[in-house]
């Protein structure tokens, strides 16, 4: 991995780690004239929590459409580890990035479920 494609990883991270300890329903990454702004949602209502660093935009894009597969599709997933639970996150492209954000079920611990949108 490049060392863009790392910043790009660790700031992804950043942002669902974010939403999940908030405890959002969703994760919306959306364009704001030239800003990248990942919003999270408590059932209907979002709230923009942090815009993505200018030099890292390109690359945090480049890593969700790497990791989830999207090459030659608007659906997928990638399994990611946050707050130390293992988590699947799905992906689905609209006009701006839509993310799905599920926690899988650790053996022997309630599954716990975050939904995240971007």
């Amino acid at each position: 991995m490049t060392k863009d494609a790392d910043r790009a990883f660790n700031e992804l991270v950043r942002i669902l780690e974010e939403a999940v300890q908030a405890g959002a329903d969703c994760l919306e990454l959306e364009w704001e004239d030239r800003d990248l702004v990942a919003y999270q949602y408590f059932g209907g209502t979002g709230i923009g929590a942090a815009a993505i660093p200018e030099e890292l935009r390109e690359a945090v894009l480049r890593e969700i459409v790497r990791r989830a597969k999207l090459s030659h599709k608007l659906t997928g997933t990638m399994p990611l580890t946050l707050l130390g639970k293992q988590f699947e996150v799905f992906v689905k492209e609209y006009d701006s990035w839509r993310v799905v954000l599920y926690a899988a079920a650790e053996q022997g611990q309630e599954e716990n479920r975050a939904l995240i949108y971007s």
